[in-house]
């Protein structure tokens, strides 16, 4: 009883295998799948808004369809698409974390990077903007469960300092995280 279940388990992976390549009939398509699949699991994974996951997406469409991605690798391709839809969309993620939670080379991410920024029209480079110290306290007061009190009073105390000039070249989640402190 035990043995024919486990056939019948791989018979329904085998057949739900083929269903998945009947549907998606060329190789662009089934890179395209792939990739979306993984682009699901990641983006669980590392908690992006849905913004951010469909400018990852149409990212990820645009290459594939202006360039060939014969041997090229899908998390390296959508590790560079991710961070770059983060950049768009305003949302403070740090690239150390998507490579780790990717599993991509930071090599392998700075190549695909570039050919992403390629892609791109110049107006929309030259409005990305660097993450700011500000963009990290709503995450990081979140994470710590702290009031909106301490958010207001976080963000008093950066824009004083980032008025300054004091803390250029500083870590910009190191200074949010001191701010909380």
């Amino acid at each position: 009883k035990d043995r024919s279940s486990g056939i019948k388990f791989e018979k329904a992976i085998t057949l739900s295998r083929y269903q998945r390549r009947i549907r998606v009939s060329n190789a662009e398509e089934r890179n395209m799948y792939n990739a979306f699949v993984f682009l699901d699991e990641i983006s669980a994974k590392l908690n992006l808004p849905e913004r951010v996951k469909e400018t990852a997406a149409q990212l990820y469409r645009k290459y594939i369809s202006e360039n060939s991605n014969k041997g090229k690798s899908i998390k390296g391709l959508l590790s560079a698409c991710i961070y770059f839809a983060c950049k768009i969309c305003d949302y403070p993620l740090p690239l150390k974390e998507i490579l780790e939670k990717m599993e991509v080379r930071s090599r392998n991410f700075s190549k695909y990077y570039s050919r992403v920024i390629e892609l791109m029209p110049r107006e929309v480079n030259s409005k990305i903007r660097t993450n700011s110290s500000l963009n990290y306290v709503p995450q990081l007061v979140d994470k710590l469960r702290l009031g909106s009190e301490i958010e207001v009073t976080t963000k008093n105390i950066l824009e004083k300092a980032l008025n300054s000039g004091m803390i250029a070249g500083k870590s910009p989640l190191s200074l949010a995280a001191a701010a909380i402190y």
